[in-house]
């Protein structure tokens, strides 16, 4: 999916993960997030539409989360698949907010005061 296209901005990452599809259970790294997806490294072996169910390491404690595949293939990092967030419990999704959110704002602060305003509103931290 082009940048264009998405509905809140990506930022690096290195989260431990392990996520179960039919018949497979793996370890992997999140490369980066959004507040509805994330690019998990070092998986293979699924195909786009697939659900799969990811548990993310954030901060010593586990979010849990029903994605849908939505890319397959080769990263600069090796095999990965991009998914995107269908369901996630209310507790997790505070979590899960909250830490794209500290991103954001570790990525944001650094630029000049027009493109932080700009890059807030891409966020959802503008409020």
């Amino acid at each position: 999916m082009g940048a264009s296209r998405r509905r809140t901005l990506r930022f690096r990452c290195d989260l431990p993960a392990r996520w179960t599809a039919p018949e497979r259970v793996a370890v992997a790294r999140v490369l980066n997030v959004s507040d509805a997806g994330l690019l998990l490294g070092g998986v293979d072996g699924v195909s786009l539409g697939d659900h799969v169910e990811v548990e993310v390491d954030l901060d010593g404690r586990p979010v849990h989360l029903t994605a849908e595949v939505r890319f397959c293939g080769a990263t600069r990092h090796g095999a990965g698949c991009g998914v995107a967030i269908a369901a996630m419990a209310g507790a997790d999704r505070a979590r899960w907010r909250s830490h794209y959110r500290g991103l954001a704002e570790r990525a944001i602060a650094g630029t000049p005061t027009t493109v932080q305003r700009y890059l807030r509103r891409r966020t959802g931290s503008d409020a």
